[in-house]
């Protein structure tokens, strides 16, 4: 399988985008579609831990989804993940 990577340059400090993608309470305020609101996000920062998440949807279902971190290296470095998929909060 070919690896699928996502890159963007943000301006803004590298701790401050780390602490976006690595704080639940952050994550909580930009992760999803637009117009989806968050409401259940548990980040487990290491490797093997989970980041889990479940987001309303305009037309109010939920949708819920997981991934696993394989390696997190320093602030200004990278976070590899696995999403895993899940159709519901189990």
């Amino acid at each position: 399988m070919t690896p699928f990577v996502i890159s963007r340059v943000v301006e803004a400090p590298r701790e401050r985008v780390w602490k976006a993608w690595t704080d639940a309470g952050e994550l909580k305020k930009w992760w999803g579609p637009r117009g989806f609101k968050v409401h259940t996000c548990k980040v487990d920062l290491r490797p093997g831990g989970i980041f889990h998440y479940g987001m309303s949807a305009p037309d109010g279902s939920d949708v819920w989804g997981k991934f696993v971190y394989r390696e997190i290296a320093a602030p200004g470095s990278s976070l590899s993940s696995c999403r895993s998929p899940i159709r519901n909060a189990g």
